[in-house]
């Protein structure tokens, strides 16, 4: 929602206001396959306990790979802000978008909202 809000695709880029973007529908998608591939490893381990260690790597690699997704976007939307709002950086010129959103992802967006 707050994507669409400020204008933004699901990548971080700008869209265009006349273009429907479906960011909140795809960005839930991505949060159940997220949830669903650790559900499904640990349905696996309380019932298979010798469940294969390629299983245990795959949710692992879908679970951090869509985290990395959510936060590559939410620093871009935190960029896209600082710049809309002519907001400054005063600490760690270069890093204070993606240290605050790694660190910091509620407030940051709260700030963005």
């Amino acid at each position: 929602q707050v994507l669409s809000r400020i204008h933004l695709n699901l990548s971080g880029y700008p869209s265009r206001a006349h273009q429907k973007t479906n960011t909140f529908v795809i960005s839930i998608l991505m949060t159940l396959a997220s949830f669903g591939s650790v559900v499904a490893v640990g349905y696996n381990l309380i019932l298979a306990p010798e469940i294969s260690l390629w299983q245990i790597g795959a949710a692992a690699v879908v679970y951090f790979g869509i985290a990395l997704k959510y936060l590559k976007i939410l620093i871009k939307a935190r960029l896209h802000a600082r710049i809309l709002y002519q907001i400054p950086e005063k600490n760690c010129l270069g890093f204070e978008d993606s240290l605050m959103s790694f660190f910091f992802p509620w407030c940051t967006l709260m700030q963005i909202g």
